[in-house]
């Protein structure tokens, strides 16, 4: 989504919720503010959890310090490494965001009498450099991956995952985030993200403060691309490719979509491990329903060109395709809602 903010305003906030089978359980979180001093070279503890500042500027300083506290050798840490000691890019770290597990969420009484020994685990895989990959088990595996974005006016602006500065805190199983960078401008983000209580989904709470006029904020979901197993940001299912997304379909409404998903024997989900475990070699004929949707009145969706969401928020708006409702087909499967001041956009790609 799409927003154009007004100067008469300090800040804005909004809730995205995004859930397999439904929307249940939303509850509004505030940010804490532990009183110890947050670091940019290792993990500290704090009440219910930990804390970091992933800080670009700081890193040739850290890799200079890592190099005392990292065996060449095995790669591996020292005893002598301080305890939540940073070896290697915070960028790519990140959380399992837990979600509820009861089967019937997502599957009729019917459907889950015929597939009695298929497991259900989702998870929301949420990164330290924010960004949300949706992982729904033998449900689909993955099922889409959730960007945000602050672009000023006139300029390209960033994804909040490519951000130079990051504070990030873990607390009682929620994850808050206070973001700074000079492509945000004078903006400055403040995002909690937590799981939902009755959904297989997560609800994210969005403040920006100190945004100039006409600054764009952007939230974007796509990627369905049925993968069963994740290990590395670098591996396939990040590449947004649109052949890997063909059978992805979605119906935009002004602040909300529904994407549906088939599956059949191409799918990665349905071959090796993932054919062992996943429901749809009881199920074939199952789609998995994917929804999601923002707390503003009004909005403006439409569809973007995958090949242009490697580049920043500003080439993939001018990539996109407004409709305020409509089917996705063929290679379009992201979504992009845009804020305005008085309207919002999305997109999908």
């Amino acid at each position: 989504m799409f927003a154009r903010l007004r100067r008469s305003r300090s800040a804005i906030s909004l809730f995205l919720l995004i859930g397999l089978g439904g929307l249940a359980g939303a509850r509004a979180e505030q940010i804490s503010h532990p009183v110890q001093p947050i670091r940019s070279d290792r993990y500290t503890p704090i009440p219910g959890g930990w804390q970091l500042r992933i800080d670009r500027t700081a890193d040739a300083s850290r890799k200079s310090e890592s190099a005392k506290y990292v065996d060449a050798a095995t790669g591996r840490l020292t005893p002598d490494a301080p305890i939540g000691w940073l070896k290697n890019d915070p960028h790519m770290h990140r959380s399992v965001l837990f979600t509820p597990a009861d089967k019937s969420m997502i599957w009729t009484e019917a459907e889950i009498a015929r597939t009695p020994r298929v497991p259900f685990r989702p998870v929301v895989v949420a990164h330290h450099a924010p960004r949300f990959l949706f992982d729904y088990h033998s449900a689909g595996g993955v099922l889409g991956l959730l960007f945000i974005g602050v672009v000023p006016p006139g300029r390209d602006g960033r994804w909040l995952h490519e951000c130079s500065r990051i504070d990030i805190r873990y607390v009682d199983g929620r994850l808050e985030y206070e973001i700074r960078d000079e492509g945000l401008g004078n903006a400055v983000v403040r995002l909690v993200a937590l799981p939902l209580a009755g959904s297989a989904g997560l609800i994210a709470r969005i403040g920006i403060e100190g945004a100039d006029k006409d600054t764009a904020f952007i939230w974007a979901y796509g990627g369905a691309s049925a993968f069963f197993a994740f290990s590395d940001v670098d591996d396939a299912q990040f590449r947004f490719s649109p052949e890997q997304c063909s059978k992805d379909r979605y119906v935009l409404e002004a602040g909300s979509f529904e994407l549906t998903r088939a599956f059949d024997k191409s799918d990665e989900i349905m071959i090796g491990e993932g054919w062992k475990l996943c429901a749809m070699k009881e199920l074939p004929e199952w789609k998995a329903h994917v929804r999601g949707g923002s707390s503003w009145a009004h909005a403006v969706s439409g569809y973007g060109d995958p090949k242009a969401f490697q580049g920043s928020p500003a080439g993939l708006l001018a990539a996109t395709r407004w409709s305020s409702a409509g089917n996705a087909t063929g290679d379009n499967f992201f979504i992009i809602f845009l804020f305005n001041y008085f309207k919002i956009r999305g997109i999908v790609c």
